[in-house]
């Protein structure tokens, strides 16, 4: 089957532009979204699933196909920290082992939601696959017509052809210099104060110095930022007396954020969240963006 590339994606740069650059097409993707399963208490949109924006905008370099079609976000997939997704492989077939997509999903420079995409591809693209990660991860390497050798999580694909066990493992790239993956700590409240306290965890090469989120409704009726005061540093609170902060989170550790919500509980609602985070004071340095949908 011709491959049907829908986008080349770009590199990310040291961020020196406004920290929301995207949010249009991060929220228009977003609300294509029909229903999210849930990975334990917390569901996430699958950043691998093509065109949701999880980091710095992507600017496209390669015009997509005179076929190219509208892409539809693909369920909910979040990304590393999750059980191996399972792949159909087709059996009865020797030869090379081959890569089916089934759904609009990213290729990308590492077994990650953290490594940029360097391409997008439609349902049905065929792909020559190169290696595999280990099975905790479940990302295949592959190959484009291009000669782009890029990864692609097992969730969206299938196999055929030879034995994918007999694939060699690969050790992936290093990481960015800024990377993190967020999800929900918990709902807090004090004194009937309310806000949402955000676990944020360093999977790139440096320190994490500085942060901002924002999250809001689908519909937008309402929006929270942090930090209130511009320190963009990692506070967090779980009631009136828990409570905490650090100046940055080195990397491989873990650190929080609470977002005040100004007296509203949002237990049980859909929220997009967009965080930021950078290598620098002041939002400055390596910078790397999420949006992510999440359910407290």
């Amino acid at each position: 089957m011709k491959m049907q590339v829908l986008r080349r994606l770009s590199t990310p740069m040291m961020a020196r532009s406004h920290p929301w650059a995207g949010v249009v097409l991060g929220l228009a993707a977003l609300l294509l979204l029909n229903a999210c399963s849930k990975d334990e208490a917390t569901a996430v949109l699958d950043p691998d699933a093509a065109l949701v924006v999880s980091g710095p905008t992507p600017t496209p370099l390669m015009t997509p196909t005179p076929t190219s079609l509208p892409v539809t976000p693909t369920a909910q997939g979040p990304g590393q920290a999750t059980p191996t997704p399972e792949v159909t492989a087709q059996a009865g077939t020797e030869g090379p082992v081959m890569l089916t997509t089934t759904g609009n999903v990213y290729c990308r420079s590492g077994p990650a939601v953290y490594y940029k995409a360097l391409a997008a591809f439609q349902p049905g693209v065929t792909l020559p696959v190169l290696g595999r990660t280990p099975s905790e991860t479940g990302y295949w390497l592959v190959e484009t017509e291009e000669g782009i050798r890029c990864w692609i999580w097992g969730k969206y694909a299938t196999l055929s052809g030879g034995d994918p066990a007999q694939l060699p493992v690969m050790t992936p790239p290093p990481p960015p210099p800024a990377a993190f993956i967020v999800s929900v700590s918990r709902v807090s409240t004090c004194r009937g104060e309310w806000g949402l306290t955000l676990l944020i965890e360093n999977k790139g090469q440096l320190p994490l110095e500085s942060i901002e989120a924002t999250i809001m409704d689908q519909a937008k009726t309402f929006e929270y930022h942090y930090p209130l005061e511009q320190s963009h540093r990692f506070l967090w609170w779980y009631d009136c007396e828990r409570r905490g902060g650090r100046e940055s989170i080195p990397p491989g550790e873990e650190g929080m954020i609470t977002v005040p919500t100004n007296g509203q509980d949002l237990r049980g609602w859909p929220l997009v969240v967009r965080v930021r985070a950078c290598t620098e004071n002041g939002l400055q340095g390596y910078c790397f963006e999420r949006t992510t949908l999440l359910y407290p």
